[in-house]
């Protein structure tokens, strides 16, 4: 077999050529969608060429920005670009398992011009990883396929969606999403396949439509604070945010589909209250409203009108009453250690805000418990 590594795309056409050809463009993404990291692209570059090389097959190699392209050329009836490509994929997955990798290749191109209107074609076609998924690689066929395609997904869907929470029938909701879950997980298997408009417009309409649901419902959860293009990568495409969002349903039927509002808020303030006891030192207005999966403008109204004190002042009147208990029962334990055992890092902080509330400050406190403690004894 005919071999060889050539240093630049015109020495790869140049002299005696095999009769295939074949592009691979790798677009490699941080997990939330970023560019990934300068050295870590040098790295899968530097693994490409080796992978090439130990291959025996004629290749040239370069970094775009983000992208990795890859030329080769061979004779499809010894080397299989599909079984190269799985190892290429291996190889990278091996580097970090963290990182959104999007494969798209063609092969069996059969000279330059097509070589190069392919390798045209996929640098602009890795953006249907964003919302395929690195499940897999895209092949040519496939992309063009998609490009070229009118079919439709569901129209409507998130007037559908919202008449269905309206009437919540959250049950069909949820059978929906699923159903759209396969559908996007199947698609490049199948013969139906859509193109990267329909599908944006698709998934940007079921997120907004949940979106406002769950806001309406003052419900918070973590894909709620993240645009559409963290979403997609991070759930690794649209049958990853779908889940999500699915998911996100499942757990707020579980929790509050058929309880009363003022039971809802009932058992909302109980919970609360036991969790800020448990992790005083800790606690925070957004952590605990992210624990919840409610919105910080909601724990504070649910606050004011449960307890008819804010949430912050509270924190704070717990806080004073569990340094009162140190200071009561512990004589060697520091003010400062104090102070840091109840969450206020601050020891001038803690002791202007003590006085505040008794009148004199926690030392004097410890002194005066003391004595009047020995009194009785």
């Amino acid at each position: 077999m005919y071999t060889f590594t050539k240093k630049s795309l015109n020495e790869l056409f140049s002299g005696e050529n095999l009769p295939d050809y074949s592009v691979i463009v790798t677009e490699i993404r941080e997990e939330n969608g970023e560019i990934a990291q300068d050295d870590y692209l040098a790295e899968v570059l530097n693994a490409s060429i080796n992978l090439m090389t130990a291959s025996l097959v004629a290749h040239y190699c370069e970094r775009s920005g983000n992208l990795i392209i890859c030329f080769l050329n061979y004779n499809a009836s010894v080397f299989s670009i599909r079984s190269f490509v799985g190892s290429l994929r291996q190889t990278m997955y091996s580097l970090s398992q963290s990182k959104h990798s999007t494969v798209c290749y063609s092969e069996g191109l059969q000279d330059r011009k097509q070589l190069i209107d392919e390798f045209i074609f996929l640098t602009d076609s890795v953006r249907y990883g964003m919302l395929l998924g690195s499940y897999r690689p895209l092949t040519g066929r496939l992309l063009h396929s998609m490009e070229c395609s009118d079919h439709m997904l569901p129209a409507g869907i998130a007037a559908t969606i919202m008449k269905k929470l309206d009437d919540k029938n959250y049950d069909e909701v949820i059978e929906l999403f699923r159903e759209a879950e396969g559908r996007f997980i199947d698609m490049p298997g199948e013969e139906m396949v859509y193109s990267f408009s329909e599908m944006m417009n698709y998934i940007s309409e079921v997120c907004v439509v949940m979106k406002l649901f769950f806001a309406k419902q003052n419900y918070h959860y973590p894909f709620m604070d993240e645009n559409l293009l963290t979403s997609l990568y991070k759930s690794n495409g649209c049958a990853g945010v779908i889940r999500q969002i699915c998911n996100c349903l499942l757990k707020y039927c579980a929790n509050f589909r058929s309880v009363p509002v003022s039971e809802r808020e009932n058992r909302n303030m109980q919970e609360i209250l036991k969790y800020i006891e448990d992790n005083l030192s800790t606690v925070s207005l957004s952590g605990t409203a992210s624990h919840f999966g409610i919105t910080d403008a909601y724990l504070c109204r649910l606050f004011k009108k449960n307890m008819e004190v804010n949430f912050t002042d509270y924190i704070k009147e717990k806080k004073l009453e569990a340094a009162l208990l140190l200071l009561q029962g512990n004589e060697k334990k520091t003010v400062s250690a104090i102070s840091q055992a109840v969450g206020i890092k601050s020891q001038s902080y803690f002791q202007n805000l003590f006085k505040s509330k008794y009148g004199i400050t926690p030392e004097e406190y410890r002194r005066r418990y003391r004595i009047n403690s020995e009194k009785y004894l």
